[in-house]
């Protein structure tokens, strides 16, 4: 049972690391644009609706994003924000 636990969470982030990959320019372009136009970043929610990703595998691809560098926010209420220094990783 621990195992196909264990299995599935390895999955997800596989996944979660993939969509990550694929949507991070768009991810930074759509979080750039929010802040320019309403002074305030998204929500999770709305950028993961922008991106077309759904359920569980949304939040985990953003926290992705965070973890690469992509993407940084606090605690607070639509803090979500482009890092001045991320570059593209070549594929």
């Amino acid at each position: 049972r621990r195992e196909a636990k264990r299995a599935r969470a390895a999955e997800m982030r596989k996944r979660a690391g993939a969509l990550a990959d694929d949507h991070a320019e768009a991810a930074r372009e759509h979080v750039a644009r929010v802040w320019a136009e309403k002074g305030a970043g998204p929500t999770w929610r709305e950028l993961a609706s922008a991106l077309g990703v759904q359920g569980p595998l949304a939040s985990a691809m953003i926290d992705m994003l965070h973890r690469r560098g992509v993407l940084a926010s606090t605690k607070e209420p639509r803090s979500l924000a482009v890092t001045p220094d991320w570059t593209p990783t070549p594929s």
